[in-house]
């Protein structure tokens, strides 16, 4: 195997060997807590095509899709131009149609870029909540954004339902589905036929934005 690749052995009570590979190319080996070490290597051999072939997918989103130019920030699956005005006053303006985003406040520094996102991220999910239940339908209790590490979505059993902040850099209708895809929950807590079927109801394409989240997700973090 490549010996860049970093190996992350773990030992937990499971039945079988699990492997994952993160966006840092890490490669996570859950391995059963008898299980010997010595005998990795023929597994780690025989999937060492699946590990390349998901390191390279890292690789390309990295560098391909969501490669951003030092002045670009990305903004609701489009590449903005960021554009610094001291002249204006606690303000941030989007033009939608030249795709640039004018502030006085400076977002390329990391720290506060992320704090005007999750601000973004809280608004417009607020905005496709207030339009997906205008009927209301769904009963839900609070509605928070979060920097969860691995979920896009929660519904805790008292109804909260929580959104990752990063959704605010995937395209509208990837949000869409993760509301209706969490409101879903507020009836069928897991993720059974009934639970697919009613998501198809709500939002017959939830294909097609499901297969993105899954396919580009990852990119969202970098």
């Amino acid at each position: 195997m490549n010996s860049e690749i970093n190996f992350n052995i773990i030992r937990r009570k499971v039945r079988h060997i699990r492997i994952s590979v993160n966006k840092d190319k890490e490669v996570k080996v859950i391995i059963p807590i008898k299980y010997p070490v010595s005998e990795l290597d023929k597994i780690l051999e025989k999937k060492k095509n699946w590990i390349r072939k998901k390191i390279e997918h890292f690789d390309n989103l990295k560098n391909n899709y969501f490669s951003l130019k030092e002045n670009e920030i990305l903004y609701l699956n489009e590449k903005y131009i960021f554009e610094l005005k001291p002249e204006m006053k606690n303000t941030v303006r989007i033009n939608n149609e030249e795709k640039k985003i004018y502030s006085d406040f400076n977002l390329l520094n990391k720290k506060i870029q992320t704090a005007w996102l999750k601000f973004e991220a809280k608004k417009i999910i607020d905005e496709r909540i207030k339009i997906i239940n205008k009927d209301r339908k769904y009963k839900y209790g609070k509605i928070f954004i979060r920097d969860q590490k691995t979920k896009w979505g929660n519904c805790s059993g008292k109804k909260n339902i929580s959104f990752n902040w990063r959704l605010i850099k995937a395209p509208l209708e990837v949000i869409d589905y993760l509301i209706i895809h969490e409101f879903t929950h507020l009836e069928e807590m897991n993720h059974s036929k009934m639970f697919w079927s009613k998501v198809s109801l709500a939002y017959p394409d939830y294909k097609e934005p499901n297969k993105w989240l899954k396919k580009n997700g990852v990119g969202l973090f970098y």
